[in-house]
């Protein structure tokens, strides 16, 4: 299963909250939640936490511009349905959120490393270290208007309280840029993060037969674990009557799934 996006969310504050919060959807499998703040109030409030369903989530990095502030969040395998989520400051603020669910991401290693740029001038420009079969997600924040770059997909793109929050997504490569155009020169902030996709598994051969009257089947597997490939070998007691086609979940090092064949 290839990495896809399955939902994207957005909000905004500039009512001197301490606490936004707002609803967002996840559905599919092998789901990853990822959650982005651009947020500016003097003296500078740090995010203390940011929950979905009241479960928390883990900050992947944050870096400070000259005005704005950026923040990644993450969640793995977020609870499907629609529940809130919220973000809580340590002081009041001026905040815009994006909140991007994906499914057919790894749930042992689904992150990359968080990395960030600042700079003052019109074209915001970041180069992230991902890989073929990833996602690279960012946000982006200024006092300026954000055009999104070539090759990305825009995510969110607002305004509150005179400070330009916006977000994309892009296929990941060995390097991907990751960039912004302003409205007019001046300081800016970028964060960026890859999303990694779940454990790739291939079934190259399976036989059915009975064993003490239980069905098992013998399954070769071919997959990859830290870029590495790797063949195995062994038998998986698959007691439920299968049809073509049907996945069952194999004894490797690291998740993944395989199919009869």
């Amino acid at each position: 299963m290839s990495i896809a996006v399955d939902a994207v969310s957005d909000a905004q504050t500039n009512y001197d909250l301490v606490t936004l919060t707002w609803s967002h959807t996840c559905l599919g499998s092998e789901r990853l939640l990822v959650v982005s703040i651009a947020y500016y109030k003097s003296p500078a409030p740090t995010v203390t936490g940011v929950t979905y369903n009241e479960v928390a989530l883990t900050q992947a990095g944050t870096v400070s511009g000259v005005v704005p502030k950026l923040d990644i969040w993450y969640l793995i395998a977020p609870a499907t349905g629609s529940h809130s989520i919220v973000i809580t400051f340590s002081a009041t603020v001026i905040a815009l959120v994006g909140a991007v669910s994906w499914n057919g991401v790894s749930q042992s290693a689904p992150v990359g490393s968080f990395s960030s740029a600042t700079g003052n001038d019109a074209v915001p420009t970041l180069n992230v270290a991902s890989a073929v079969g990833e996602f690279v997600t960012d946000v982006v924040s200024s006092s300026y208007t954000e055009t999104v770059g070539p090759g990305q997909t825009q995510r969110f793109n607002a305004l509150e309280g005179g400070l330009y929050g916006a977000g994309s997504t892009q296929p990941g490569a060995t390097t991907v840029t990751m960039s912004w155009t302003q409205g007019f020169g001046g300081d800016w902030v970028l964060a960026a993060l890859p999303i990694k996709p779940a454990l790739a598994v291939e079934a190259s051969h399976v036989a059915r037969y009975e064993a003490v009257g239980q069905p098992f089947a013998s399954l070769t597997a071919r997959y990859e674990a830290d870029g590495l490939p790797i063949t195995q070998s062994f038998q998986a007691n698959i007691e439920a009557v299968q049809q073509p086609d049907s996945y069952y979940t194999i004894p490797i090092s690291g998740a993944g799934r395989v199919r009869q064949s």
